[in-house]
């Protein structure tokens, strides 16, 4: 999910901008998974810097399946999955892909075109 829909509880202020209670916000994933405050090198592709951690490991500047109570109840199994996937087929094929992907933010992040990518046996 490349946003986060929720609510605000009270009156907060957001830079110059005060949000009143009771309004609804969107929480933008992609943005905060970049964001320099919590990454160093936010804009390099570097998925170890999220290998074994949490949402509150980070203060929830870390949320591939959202945080606190409302935590994706699949997020394990989608975990276990693209492991299991991954492992099965890296082990067997070499996997490139063009460098120019473009994304579509819809309900989830998707790439905006199909993806051409090419798989040669190893």
């Amino acid at each position: 999910m490349h946003a986060i829909p929720r609510m605000t509880t009270e009156r907060v202020d957001v830079g110059d901008y005060t949000l009143p209670a009771e309004i609804p916000v969107l929480c933008s994933v992609w943005s905060l998974h970049r964001d320099p405050r919590f990454w160093d090198k936010p804009l390099q592709f570097d998925p170890s810097r999220w290998a074994d951690t949490d949402p509150r490991d980070r203060g929830y500047a870390f949320i591939p399946f959202g945080g606190g109570p409302r935590i994706c109840i699949g997020r394990h199994f989608a975990q276990l999955e693209a492991k299991a996937t991954l492992a099965t087929l890296c082990n067997q094929y070499r996997v490139t892909a063009p460098d120019d992907l473009v994304v579509s933010p819809k309900m989830t992040t998707q790439p905006a075109d199909p993806v051409h990518a090419r798989f040669t046996k190893r």
